[in-house]
């Protein structure tokens, strides 16, 4: 049986509901900021210089043009957090080759909270992809799939398992299951 364990990271553990909470006011607050300030200052911006400057008659509501401008920029925000959690964060790998099956310790970072999961080697479906990244470079993404249905991503280089002392051992025991 081989196995693989990484220490549960704690600056990205149970990040919680009030975090959250506290993330997406202040983001809608910055968006309805942004959206006051494009709503006021597009009349002095395309004013030619006559004597007023103009007045747009969608400006009259301009609330709801500010409302808009916000859910706008949130739900993008939101997206993007969404996926970030997801799916979890795997912390142990381990190969039972007596059973044939592959058993993964999960941490989902959201809620602090762990759970196993077994898979049988008949059902696994690993997947390796690489991307290139302008921050991160090039990328080592593992898919970790049961019945076609995605359990975890594992990607080297964005988490912790990159400084992995037996990282290359991981890497090899991966590519053995490789569908």
């Amino acid at each position: 049986m081989n196995t693989f364990i990484l220490h549960e990271p704690n600056r990205e553990l149970t990040e919680g509901y009030f975090t959250a909470l506290m993330k997406y006011s202040v983001v809608f607050l910055i968006a309805w900021m942004f959206g006051q300030l494009i709503i006021f200052t597009y009349p002095c911006v395309a004013w030619s210089g006559e004597k007023y400057p103009p007045t747009l008659t969608w400006l009259n509501d301009y609330h709801i043009i500010s409302w808009i401008l916000v859910v706008i920029g949130s739900y993008f925000y939101v997206v993007s957090q969404i996926k970030k959690y997801y799916l979890p964060m795997v912390t142990t790998f381990r190969f039972n080759q007596t059973q044939q099956q592959l058993e993964l310790v999960l941490l989902h970072t959201f809620s602090g909270k762990t759970s196993q999961t077994s898979i049988p080697y008949h059902h696994l479906n690993i997947q390796f992809e690489t991307k290139e990244n302008k921050w991160y470079g090039k990328q080592r993404v593992y898919r970790i799939a049961s019945n076609e249905q995605t359990i975890a991503l594992v990607n080297i280089e964005k988490t912790a398992w990159k400084q992995f002392p037996e990282i290359e051992n991981l890497v090899v025991e991966l590519n053995k299951h490789i569908a």
